[in-house]
């Protein structure tokens, strides 16, 4: 089909081509120029192997190899939790713990595991921050000491409910526009 539309017509000398387009068209042939000269054979090897010798090859990156974030303040607590590497069920922690750090190693920490002492790489532990209790031995109760201060004593302000409108009573019910009825809270009512 496209080359009757590139032939010239006999009676006119003028393809269909370049009467509708005002041009000729180009033929698949065309695209490559004709006109540059042929390399010989060990030419071109030699440009090949020069060309492929100047190419540099990209830097390997390992997809495999996961990188850990280390916790700084795992050189100073005493007390860490251990990652499981197991397939968990629905709200399983992945952290079991906290133990206590027997002895540290460099890359590993020696820990306490129930009664046995186990070595672990410092990639599955992770700091464990408890808050620091005292056990008051006459009451037999425990406390936080960071989080009660000493000799004070806590004051409980009590909210009394207002009429905005004015009226005294506060015992009268009081409607919205659309007829609700507004109750104030318990804790504001005297």
């Amino acid at each position: 089909m496209l080359g009757l539309r590139a032939a010239p017509r006999s009676d006119t000398g003028v393809s269909a081509a370049e009467l509708t387009f005002g041009r000729t068209l180009r033929l698949p042939g065309e695209y490559f120029d004709s006109s540059k000269r042929c390399i010989n054979d060990e030419e071109y090897v030699t440009r090949l192997k020069e060309t492929i010798g100047n190419l540099k090859s990209k830097s390997f990156i390992h997809r495999d190899s996961k990188t850990f974030f280390v916790h700084p303040d795992l050189s100073t607590c005493t007390k860490v939790f251990v990652r499981n590497d197991i397939v968990k069920k629905s709200l399983q922690s992945p952290y079991e713990g906290p133990y206590p750090i027997v002895k540290r190693l460099g890359k590993t920490f020696v820990i306490q595991l129930n009664n046995r002492l186990s070595n672990i790489s410092i990639d599955r532990l992770k700091p464990a921050y408890l808050p620091s209790f005292e056990h008051s031995e006459a009451q037999g109760n425990f406390h936080k000491t960071s989080d009660v201060p000493k000799n004070t004593t806590t004051k409980v302000k009590k909210v009394r409910f207002q009429d905005v409108s004015g009226n005294s009573n506060p015992t009268q019910t009081k409607t919205t526009r659309s007829g609700r009825l507004i109750k104030p809270p318990r804790r504001f009512v005297l």
